[in-house]
């Protein structure tokens, strides 16, 4: 109609397969037969339609039709339509079959739809999309579908994905540039101390503590029987390091324990002796410990490969031969750092002429060897940083920057763990930063319930891409506050063959928690840990546990 005129008729008779249809459907197909004869005049412009059949009217408003109308509202791809008619090869890829606009024979939808997030979800999160990552979940969609901004769309929907930040792992290089330590001004002033764990028994040891200065790189082994307690050390530490080389300035260590203890950090305090803790999970801050430990197990398994009962027979020769052997880093030996000459041979020793120096010269020659040794430890840290730096990247946040953390959760005895590690969550969070401590750690808001050192090397942590909606933590690093559980009750006892030799185990029941949580632990470390309670009031007698229990400090009591 033209001015409320009739300009031009169309009519076409409907055959017995139409006629059997309802009146809906034929009022619907003389439309669409109406739109494709005038198709010619209607392309690009908007047009009315005049019918008596009320019900299409809503026909644009039913569920199959909200992506024609989202089409059509959409101005850039309605003129996008309109181009790729008039002059096709202007938009190649593009094509347009029965009034729909294609895209390499995918469809095109609206960049502002809002069946796109619903898209990214089916194609990524659910169990068949597998949270792939950005290319294979395109991959996905693009097989299909086709909408401006798409690859955009899809790499933010996947960096965004908070299942994804926390459960993959990450390929990125070590974050934080090396920090090396500062090089101490004199011997035995800065110590590093480590523990060598899990070692068979050998004449009633099992632990091998390590002590080693950071100028000199001189050390000592000092043996160790499992359990043992903050005082135990202390006293072994001043009998055999103090006593020797007098009180350090400085101690590096990790978060044992043992050192995380009021007694230990009350002790030194009293001395003026500074603690350094290392940040949680990274070993590397105690580099030199850690390297150490490493040298001696090695020396231990080639001399007591065939006798591993007998290791601590060669304790007093692995320290003899790692203090008189060469350290590339210092340029001499730990022990001729020490004492400004070298060790003594091992061979026989054959008297030769004698030369008596003047001390004055004496003291000279010492500290021109001391200065040798700082520059040649400063020449090493400077050549291992410019190498360790190579594979890293430096990595810096700010203070209420949101972050992920890799945990590596504790493999506790006296905790159960709920989380398989093989299939727990590469890294854990967001949490908020609070501080910055020092060039490449920072200090983290955790959950009140958690029990980790809550300051992080900048390699544990990976960015937030949005704001979080909760943190999540390891089941087992949030049960309880204490890092180590008192017992409630001995519910049953156990005797275990660990070769030769017997070892007896109590089912302990610990506060706060369910029988169901009990756990078997050897008695020696369970009376170790515990000494101040009565646990021969707390055996639990059931029907299933024998009668004649005993406390075996009241056996031995009785015996004596």
């Amino acid at each position: 109609m033209q001015q409320k005129q009739p300009i031009a008729y169309f009519s076409r008779s409907l055959g017995d397969r139409n006629l059997a249809k309802s009146a809906y459907e034929r009022e619907i197909m003389a439309l669409v037969l109406a739109v494709q004869h005038w198709r010619p005049y209607l392309l690009g412009s908007r047009f009315i339609v005049y019918t008596d059949q009320k019900s299409l009217k809503f026909l644009l408003q039913q569920r199959g039709a909200q992506r024609i109308e989202e089409a059509k509202q959409d101005s850039h791809l309605q003129q996008l339509t309109q181009q790729t008619l008039l002059n096709p090869s202007k938009f190649p890829g593009y094509s347009i079959q029965h009034d729909i606009l294609y895209y390499y024979n995918r469809l095109v939808i609206p960049k502002h739809s809002k069946f796109i997030p619903l898209l990214l979800q089916e194609f990524h999160t659910t169990p068949s999309g597998g949270h792939s990552g950005f290319y294979l979940t395109y991959r996905r969609l693009a097989v299909n579908l086709y909408w401006p901004g798409m690859t955009t769309a899809v790499k933010k929907f996947v960096r965004e994905c908070d299942v994804c930040q926390r459960c993959k792992a990450s390929s990125a290089v070590p974050g934080g540039l090396l920090q090396p330590l500062n090089i101490p001004d004199a011997i035995w002033e800065d110590l590093a101390m480590n523990f060598i764990v899990g070692l068979p028994p050998s004449k009633g040891f099992n632990v091998i503590l390590v002590v080693v200065d950071h100028l000199s790189k001189y050390a000592h082994f000092l043996l160790l029987k499992h359990p043992y307690t903050a005082r135990y050390v202390a006293d072994l530490f001043i009998k055999e390091i103090i006593r020797l080389h007098g009180i350090p300035k400085s101690i590096v260590s990790d978060q044992d324990p043992l050192f995380l203890s009021k007694f230990w950090q009350e002790i030194f305090r009293s001395m003026g002796t500074q603690l350094n803790m290392s940040s949680a999970y990274h070993p590397e801050f105690d580099g030199q410990s850690e390297v150490i430990n490493c040298c001696l197990e090695a020396y231990l398994r080639c001399f007591a490969v065939d006798q591993a009962r007998n290791w601590a027979t060669w304790i007093p020769w692995a320290e003899y031969w790692y203090n008189s052997t060469f350290h590339g880093s210092t340029g001499t030996t730990p022990f001729e750092a020490v004492y400004g000459r070298r060790a003594p041979s091992v061979l026989q020793f054959v008297p030769g002429e004698l030369r008596v120096e003047k001390v004055a010269q004496k003291l000279r020659d010492r500290d021109e060897a001391l200065k040798q040794l700082k520059l040649h430890l400063a020449n090493a840290q400077g050549s291992m940083k410019y190498h360790a730096d190579k594979k890293r990247r430096e990595v810096t946040f700010e203070v209420g920057e949101w972050v992920y953390v890799k945990l590596k959760p504790h493999h506790q005895l006296s905790v159960r763990q709920t989380i398989h590690q093989k299939l727990a969550a590469n890294f854990y969070g967001p949490f908020q930063i609070l501080a910055k401590v020092g060039p490449v750690a920072y200090k983290l808001q955790l959950p009140p319930i958690s029990k980790i050192h809550p300051v992080f090397h900048v390699a544990l942590l990976k960015r937030a891409v949005k704001e979080p909606t909760e943190s999540v933590l390891p089941l087992d690093l949030e049960t309880g506050t204490d890092a180590v559980l008192a017992p409630a009750s001995i519910l049953a006892t156990r005797s275990m063959h660990e070769g030769p030799d017997s070892v007896d185990q109590w089912l302990v029941q610990w506060e706060g928690q369910s029988t169901k949580d009990a756990t078997w632990e050897d008695a020696l470390w369970v009376q170790g840990q515990f000494p101040d309670a009565r646990l021969e009031d707390r055996f639990v007698h059931s029907n299933h546990i024998q009668e004649d229990l005993a406390f075996p400090c009241m056996q031995a009591q009785n015996r004596c």
